[in-house]
């Protein structure tokens, strides 16, 4: 097959069938930047999720004196280490008095809390199996995910610019 410049279109006719092959300028750099762009926009998204999510439940939730009965560990692997993560789980009564026991989603490493301590449960009204006891967490969370974001952007930025060049 002969070679053909960047940006071209070539036409190649063979029987009844036309292959129509189009050459861009386009390098490696710029697919990898593509990728960088992709990942920023699922960080934002995970971000914008979290920050909605605790700020529905924040502005509605109903609160509650709890205690922490528990602290459940779990394996944390990350790409290149294995880490426990602290769960504390925790029981309170809403306000029709029913008795609540929670495994907290979020952990934590070294754990936050100790068996025994007395904790705010933020709680929705309709589902109060879903309280939560640390909403700072889940905002510090959001917030790691945006800037991740914002810092994915500006690499794939750098890197579009410099390819152009």
């Amino acid at each position: 097959m002969r070679s053909v410049p960047a940006n071209s279109i070539h036409r190649s006719t063979r029987g009844h069938a036309t292959t129509v092959i189009v050459m861009s300028g386009y390098g490696a750099f710029t697919f990898f930047a593509l990728g960088v762009y992709i990942f920023a926009g699922l960080f934002l998204f995970v971000s914008y999720y979290l920050r909605g999510k605790i700020r529905r439940l924040m502005s509605s939730a109903l609160v509650a004196k709890g205690t922490v009965i528990a602290i459940e560990s779990d394996v944390s692997m990350s790409s290149d280490s294995v880490d426990k993560v602290f769960h504390p789980v925790f029981e309170f009564r809403d306000v029709q008095g029913v008795e609540y026991r929670v495994r907290s989603a979020a952990g934590t490493n070294p754990a936050t809390h100790k068996v025994g301590d007395v904790v705010e449960v933020f709680y929705p009204a309709h589902s109060p199996h879903a309280g939560i006891i640390d909403p700072k967490g889940y905002i510090q969370m959001a917030r790691i995910f945006f800037f991740a974001g914002i810092a994915a952007v500006v690499v794939a930025t750098i890197i579009m610019v410099l390819e152009s060049k």
